[in-house]
């Protein structure tokens, strides 16, 4: 076998061998089995005697197999062995894209945040340029009529104060 093929290939190979040996074990079994040889605890010394080669082949057959199917079963380990470490490679890399998502999704989290505070700032200043807008009219209105200029004035300053109220916790927070 080539060292250089990959395992599955190896043991491919190995297991076509064991196959061999073994239809090539039960070929000289058969044979013992047809004379009534077989199993050899049953046979008598003198025809044990002169059967010995056989026998000998035949017994070295089945060490043979078990030594290739030894073999088979490392092969076999080394392969779930390298399988097991490139589960584990695979696990990592996953683990290492969950920990980028995170991150990733946390920056995302931090600018949402910072983009609401920006837009309720916005949303403040938008609304101060109104009252300052109301504010102006109700000026040019107190000339005419110093009454409704008055209350309009008075009304606008408690809108900001209220505004202001509200917004300077949302302006002090950091995002």
């Amino acid at each position: 076998m080539d060292v250089a093929n990959p395992l599955n290939e190896q043991i491919a190979e190995l297991l076509a061998e064991i196959s061999k040996l073994e239809a090539e074990r039960d070929r000289q079994k058969q044979f013992f089995v047809e004379r009534g040889l077989f199993p050899f605890s049953t046979v008598r010394s003198d025809v044990l005697e002169r059967l010995k080669g056989n026998i000998e082949t035949f017994e070295d057959l089945n060490r043979t197999i078990d030594s290739k199917r030894q073999k088979l079963v490392s092969l076999e380990l080394l392969m779930l062995d390298n399988s097991i470490k490139s589960l584990q490679s695979t696990t990592g890399q996953v683990d290492g894209s969950v920990k980028s998502l995170q991150t990733t999704a946390d920056q995302t989290l931090r600018s949402s945040m910072g983009l609401e505070r920006s837009t309720k700032i916005l949303i403040f200043a938008t609304l101060l340029l109104a009252v300052i807008a109301v504010f102006t009219m109700f000026l040019d209105l107190y000339r005419a009529n110093p009454l409704l200029g008055g209350l309009g004035i008075l009304g606008s300053f408690v809108v900001i104060i209220l505004g202001f109220r509200k917004t300077l916790p949302i302006l002090r927070k950091k995002p």
